[in-house]
C-alpha cells in the first residue's frame, strides 16, 4: 500500500514538473537557469553517480543545444519531457526528501531513470551529434 501511495505522489508530481516544462521551453533564460541550477546541483551531489548522471549531464547539454538553437533533430515532447526530468531533481520536495542521503534521491533516480529509457534513442542521436559538432557544445550554448 505504502508503494502505490509513493507511486501516485510520484506520477503527480512529475506532472506538476512537466506542466511546468511545458510553460518555459521556449524560455531561453529560464531553461539556462535550470540548467545551471542542476549542474550545481550534480556537482554537490556525491550520491548520484554513473549512468543516472551521465544521462542527466546529457539531458542538460540536450536541452542548452535546443535552447540555442543549435541542435533541433529531436521532438518538443522530448524536450519537455528531459526539462521536466530535470525540474523534478531540482524540487526539494518530492516522495522522498533529498536531504535523506542515498534514500533521498531514490525517487529521483527512479524518476530520470523512466523518463530516460522512455528517450534513449533520442539521446543517443544527440551524443551522436556532440562527437560531430566541431565547435565545443559550450561555446553554442544560448548564443554564447
Amino acid at each position: 500500500m505504502r508503494t502505490q501511495r509513493r507511486i501516485r505522489l510520484w506520477r503527480l508530481v512529475f506532472e506538476q514538473a512537466k506542466a511546468r516544462a511545458a510553460k518555459i521551453v521556449r524560455d531561453p533564460k529560464e531553461l539556462r537557469r535550470l540548467v545551471e541550477e542542476a549542474i550545481r546541483k550534480m556537482g554537490s551531489r556525491k550520491d548520484i553517480a554513473g549512468e543516472i548522471l551521465d544521462n542527466l549531464r546529457s539531458s542538460c547539454r540536450l536541452i542548452s543545444a535546443w535552447a540555442s538553437g543549435a541542435y533541433r533533430d529531436v521532438s518538443l515532447e522530448t524536450v519537455i519531457l528531459l526539462i521536466a526530468a530535470v525540474i523534478y531533481f531540482l524540487m526539494p520536495i518530492d516522495a522522498i526528501p533529498d536531504v535523506i542521503p542515498v534514500v533521498g534521491f531514490m525517487d529521483d533516480i527512479a524518476v530520470i531513470g523512466f523518463v530516460i529509457a522512455s528517450v534513449r534513442g533520442e539521446i543517443e542521436k544527440f551524443r551522436q551529434w556532440e562527437k560531430r559538432a566541431s565547435v565545443p557544445i559550450s561555446d553554442k550554448f544560448f548564443g554564447e
